[in-house]
């Protein structure tokens, strides 16, 4: 298993066939990365996955982060 911190990473590393990822269709922005790859839709049902939002246990988050989580818990997202 690879873990990477990096979303440019994991791609590098899909590029360099190390890896496979399930990934938002918005994360290859442009036609010359969407050459570089094979991309394969999930089936309608497995599109719309439950989605959690995941940081490390004993980091302090900054106003910013905190804000996010707070509208995430919200639903204001």
């Amino acid at each position: 298993m690879i873990e990477v911190n990096a979303l440019h990473t994991l791609l590098n590393c899909v590029k360099l066939a190390l890896a496979s990822a399930i990934l938002p269709t918005s994360v290859i922005t442009n036609n010359d990365e969407r050459e570089a790859y094979h991309v394969t839709l999930l089936p309608e049902k497995y599109r719309n996955m439950p989605t959690q939002f995941v940081r490390r246990k004993d980091l302090e988050g900054n106003k910013i982060l905190i804000s996010f989580i707070e509208k995430i818990k919200e639903n204001e997202l």
